[in-house]
């Protein structure tokens, strides 16, 4: 795992959702950016310690899509108001 600063931590805190769950930046465990293997189809992804948290990513929902943790597919899920979006 990469120890610069802007990568560790997942990029850091963005903020809290309003479910309380914390949104963290826009980079997995490695250091990379998140892709959408990563994350559940509410732009969520399950940490070490089991607990839930939100992505910030490049690609839509961009931060947080439904309320998770949510279903980790996306068969049947797309989305018509991007064509930046996991499908």
């Amino acid at each position: 795992m990469t120890t610069n600063w802007e990568t560790a931590d997942y990029g850091g805190y963005m903020g809290l959702a309003k479910d309380g769950h914390i949104i963290y930046g826009p980079y997995n465990g490695d250091g990379e950016q998140w892709s959408c293997e990563d994350l559940d189809v509410c732009n969520g992804f399950t940490l070490d310690d089991d607990s839930y948290g939100y992505a910030s990513t490049i690609t839509f929902p961009y931060l947080v899509g439904c309320w998770g943790p949510g279903p980790t597919t996306f068969v049947g899920v797309s989305s018509s108001c991007s064509t930046n979006a996991c499908n």
